[in-house]
């Protein structure tokens, strides 16, 4: 986490940031543009600025260099007098969603083109018995189209 006053100087900061940007104790009162990045993120200081002058919470995904993902979000830092005194930056580690999101669209992709491969026609159902999907040799064998076909029930 990084929080910066309302000219985007650096406040405070978690150990944890040090891993995503250059920090030392001697950087607080630093401007954040002015530190060393291990992410891509251009967008970050716009984000800051229409954080403070919307009050709305901004989050990108951004890449490190290292490879890993987070998601950062910039959020408005309120004193405990509800008074807007800068924004808080956060970054969750999403290296991990990413990899599993992206082996179930490799499974998907595997799946489907096995489907379509088939010479048999194939109907895949949902739960409801409504059509899924559809191979080609089944449109082909049965002389229909996708939209005739797809989201209707299979009897």
């Amino acid at each position: 986490m990084l929080f910066l006053d309302t000219t985007f100087r650096i406040r405070r900061f978690t150990p944890a940031a040090r891993e995503l940007i250059d920090l030392i104790p001697g950087d607080v009162g630093r401007p954040l543009a002015a530190l060393a990045r291990k992410f891509d993120d251009p967008h970050l200081d716009a984000d800051a600025r229409a954080v403070l002058e919307r009050l709305v919470p901004a989050e990108r995904e951004v890449a490190a260099a290292d490879g890993r993902h987070y998601l950062r979000r910039v959020t408005a830092y309120r004193t405990t007098d509800n008074r807007i005194d800068g924004v808080v930056v956060t970054f969750v580690d999403v290296t991990a969603r990413r990899h599993a999101e992206r082996e179930v669209s490799d499974a998907r992709t595997y799946a489907e083109s096995i489907v379509e491969t088939l010479h048999e026609p194939l109907l895949v159902l949902n739960p409801d018995l409504t059509v899924k999907t559809a191979n080609k040799a089944f449109y082909q064998h049965f002389r229909v189209e996708p939209a005739a076909t797809l989201g209707r029930q299979v009897y």
